[in-house]
């Protein structure tokens, strides 16, 4: 009887791991399928030519511009105005906008005076060079213990102004 319950398990697991392999989705491509040699290569390290069925497209359309051609006039009340597309009659400058070209920029963030202060105390307590009996006496230990709790204090500080900026 034994036996009936383990094949029955052991072919409801085969149905269940099988049947996705034919089922189709909305789309018509199966819900899983088997990997293939292709599915392991990166795109970039085969070129179109060595791939078969792939048609390679002349340089010209494979180049994606970079560019845009933007607008630039101003009003009879002074003020400059920009589009993609010129004003009929009045006297525009066109501009050449790099689209690649990362514009954000950083922001500057200023320390707060009770971190500074807290830096500065913990910049004050330090350790000798060179212990004179070569073993960690108690005051060296609590001294250690004290610059360690005071960075970690500071950097949970850091990481609360970093999670206040970034909205997290």
């Amino acid at each position: 009887m034994k036996w009936i319950y383990r094949l029955f398990t052991f072919g409801m697991l085969a149905t269940v791991l099988i049947v996705p392999f034919f089922l189709d989705t909305k789309n018509g491509t199966p819900m899983l399928k088997t990997p293939t040699m292709d599915d392991f290569i990166p795109d970039k390290l085969i070129p179109d030519s060595l791939i078969p069925g792939k048609q390679t497209a002349p340089e010209s359309a494979q180049s994606t511009p970079s560019g845009q051609t933007f607008f630039k006039w101003q009003d009879q009340q002074g003020n400059w105005h920009y589009g993609d597309q010129p004003p009929p009659g009045v006297n525009v400058s066109t501009l050449q906008v790099d689209t690649n070209t990362n514009i954000i920029q950083s922001i500057k963030i200023e320390p707060e005076e009770e971190e500074v202060s807290s830096v500065s105390q913990a910049s004050q307590k330090k350790l000798p060079e060179r212990l004179t009996s070569g073993e960690l006496t108690l005051d060296n230990a609590l001294n250690i213990m004290d610059d360690a709790k005071s960075v970690r204090d500071m950097m949970e500080s850091r990481n609360d102004q970093l999670k206040a900026i970034t909205g997290e």
